[in-house]
């Protein structure tokens, strides 16, 4: 059931992306203002729209082009929706319940939790895996990324079903077929990940024809990095009309060359470059979490119910999700310092 305040906000932003392909970029500074005003209670929220605000005074901002772009090519109701879930429920209500539950139990809250799932057992663990985001979205967690291996279909009954929640699902661009749209045509919580290959181009093609929120996903490693640092991959990747770039290291990229990277994706977002907005999916993951809650905590549940505290830091000791409350696995994995 969703709150008075939910809806208040809801409705007040619908009526406001009423507007936004007459003029996308008063609708943009309008949202974010609208944003600061129910952001005053969490200092998160007041630093994330602040930032915001402030790079949109730019007026040649390469954003106001992808807000443009989204405008035309993206259904609003995605928009609505997947926003609402991930600006609200996860950043201003289930950073709230986060920051109280962190203080009541002293332990570490991610703000986010990736799924590494196996769709051939999901049916088998289809209860558990419900369970475990009813769980979560008990601690404060609402927004899930979802890496999957097998068909990307079985786990949409999941997604289905936790409409309140932000899903973003990994996929190969062969991944991207009209069934598996069709299927994902009612989920407006839901943004599809396309691993950049030389396939990503047609299946980025079939969502934008269909209007719906879409991201890159890039994993890298030296040679990736290089065309990261040099905005190569970037100029690249806005011509697919992603909403994000996501990057992520892979376990053979050494510890110097993912801060060299961090960097250069800092300094594209900072310049507002490219149409598209790149994310670290570990260091800027990990630096809202510190910001919300002070102490930076990344989680990922593997397919064994094993919980990650980062892609090479299994935590062995601490029991699997689907035989412990996740709440338990929780509390001895990432106690506060």
């Amino acid at each position: 059931m969703e709150s008075v305040e939910y809806q208040l906000i809801e409705a007040v932003v619908r009526r406001t992306l009423a507007d936004i392909q007459d003029s996308p970029e008063r609708t943009i500074r309008n949202l974010i203002d609208m944003a600061l005003h129910f952001a005053e209670e969490g200092k998160f929220e007041r630093d994330f729209f602040s930032i915001a605000q402030h790079m949109l005074e730019d007026s040649h901002s390469a954003y106001y082009d992808l807000v443009k772009d989204a405008a035309m090519n993206v259904d609003t109701q995605r928009i609505l929706r997947f926003g609402m879930n991930l600006g609200y429920n996860g950043c201003v209500l289930g950073a709230k319940i986060i920051r109280q539950t962190e203080e009541a139990h002293r332990f570490n809250i991610p703000w986010s939790l990736t799924l590494m799932m196996d769709t051939q057992r999901f049916f088998k663990l289809e209860d558990r895996y419900h369970d475990l985001v009813r769980e979560a979205k008990e601690l404060g967690i609402y927004t899930f990324l979802i890496s999957k291996k097998g068909s990307a279909l079985n786990v949409l009954p999941l997604i289905k079903a936790h409409d309140d929640c932000a899903f973003v699902l990994f996929c190969e661009a062969e991944d991207v077929t009209p069934e598996l749209i069709k299927a994902c045509e009612p989920l407006h919580h839901l943004m599809i990940a396309v691993y950049l290959s030389s396939h990503t181009d047609e299946a980025c093609r079939l969502l934008r024809e269909k209007k719906f929120l879409y991201s890159l996903s890039v994993p890298y490693a030296q040679e990736e990095a290089k065309e990261i640092i040099s905005g190569e991959l970037f100029e690249t990747a806005q011509t697919l009309h992603p909403a994000f770039t996501l990057l992520t290291p892979q376990e053979s990229c050494p510890e110097a060359l993912r801060r060299d990277v961090y960097d250069a994706i800092r300094s594209a977002r900072e310049k507002q470059q490219y149409r598209t907005i790149p994310l670290d999916s570990i260091g800027d993951f990990e630096i809202i979490d510190s910001i919300i809650s002070q102490e930076a905590c990344n989680a990922c549940v593997d397919e064994s119910g094993t919980l990650w505290a980062a892609p090479d830091r299994p935590m062995r000791n601490v029991g699997s999700v689907f035989e412990t409350s996740f709440f338990d696995v929780l509390r001895e994995a990432f106690p506060k310092a």
